[in-house]
């Protein structure tokens, strides 16, 4: 019996040291980026290391044989991309960034992780985005806030407050808040991007959803609403429609269009660089320098490129998830679909900062379907 109650003292111990690294790694590795700390790739890499040796020491038992394979597939993967590189190391930071994403998945699977650990790092990013993009605005016209690019800005904060929104939902068995959608909105217009707006408008309005759903449907099934309500839904539309409408007048869309800069030219040189044999084998060093930009802006055809047919198994993967997705959960299911139009047109997923909520999405796409009890589409608390 002591020695029971001494695991459990050690699990919990474990758990709470686990998400403080977790959240205070989450806020690094934007600091790091921002202001361009020495050495941070280093400090990423041991913060991680940490994390995993004490995740493995308590959750090692639970794992699976596919949670290794999975593991070792993605080291290769690292290896494969950057093999052509003089310093491999310092160029695979992302791969850090991966092992812990799949940490905070198999957590977030599990309701393991603390909605505490995700709140602390997006409110600080948050608050930090908005004093320097004011007080830099100048910085911000011309692309960049201190040593990040503009388009960054929007990419951390949908990435934390969407995988804290799914925690805070299945932690509480209830409809996700608004609130972060409407701060993500109000730092992606404040940052200029304009993939970043559109994303983030996408974003709310699926954060809405589950509170218009429920009383449309009641509105269709019985044709009387209190008066409240129906003024309240009706407030939420209009004010929402003048609120996007607004923010898109008096953005880079109405003043540079949609396609002003040279993303679909990038695109192009990487097709005209294409053989057979690089997209088998990836693009080598030298290929890639004959291309407009290394990075692609795109991370499907940006995995494609660096590791060539042996990124085969995560297309497979992101496609059996999405379908999955669909048939389990139209939240998560939509949530899915933006991170994926995001990375049409930015380096975000695979490898990119975008993991952090797209793996755990992706455990939430296997988990078995009687485990489900938030953000699936038969769970009738949640919808109604």
């Amino acid at each position: 019996m002591e020695l029971i109650h001494m695991q459990k003292s050690f699990r919990e111990t474990a758990s709470f040291i686990i998400q403080v690294l977790i959240s205070a790694t989450l806020l690094f590795i934007c600091l790091a980026i921002v202001f361009n700390i020495p050495h941070s790739k280093v400090a990423t890499a041991i913060l991680t290391v940490i994390i995993g040796v004490i995740f493995l020491l308590s959750y090692g038992k639970e794992l699976h044989l596919i949670h290794y394979i999975v593991g070792g597939y993605i080291v290769i993967l690292d290896l494969w991309a950057y093999r052509n590189l003089d310093n491999m190391f310092s160029l695979s930071r992302s791969l850090f960034w991966v092992f812990l994403a799949l940490a905070i998945g198999y957590l977030v699977e599990r309701k393991k992780i603390s909605y505490l650990t995700m709140l602390i790092p997006f409110l600080a990013i948050s608050a930090l985005f908005t004093i320097l993009m004011i007080f830099q605005i100048e910085q911000v016209d011309d692309g960049r806030l201190y040593y990040m690019n503009r388009n960054s800005i929007p990419v951390f904060s949908l990435s934390y407050g969407a995988l804290m929104n799914v925690i805070w939902s299945r932690q509480h068995n209830s409809k996700p808040q608004i609130w972060p959608s409407i701060l993500i909105l109000f730092l992606s217009f404040l940052s200029k991007s304009r993939i970043g707006l559109f994303a983030s408008i996408l974003y709310l309005i699926l954060n809405m959803m589950p509170y218009i759903i429920p009383v449309a449907s009641k509105f269709r099934k019985e044709w009387k609403l209190s008066k409240r309500k129906v003024i309240a839904l009706i407030f939420l539309i209009i004010a929402s429609a003048v609120i996007i409408l607004l923010l898109i007048k008096y953005s880079r869309f109405n003043t540079v269009g949609v396609s002003s800069n040279g993303r679909v030219k990038i695109i192009e040189s990487y097709f005209s660089e294409l053989t057979l044999r690089n997209f088998i084998t990836g693009f080598n060093h030298t290929e890639i320098d004959k291309l407009l930009s290394k990075n692609l802006h795109n991370s499907f055809i940006n995995l494609l490129m660096s590791t060539g047919l042996l990124s085969a198994p995560v297309f497979v993967i992101y496609g059996i998830a999405g379908l999955k997705l669909f048939k389990k959960s139209y939240y998560l299911f939509g949530l899915f679909i933006i991170l994926g139009i995001y990375s049409l047109v930015e380096k975000f997923i695979f490898f990119g900062i975008g993991d952090f909520i797209l793996i755990p999405i992706i455990y939430l796409s296997f988990e078995a379907s009687e485990q489900v009890t938030i953000l699936n589409h038969t769970d009738k608390e949640y919808n109604s």
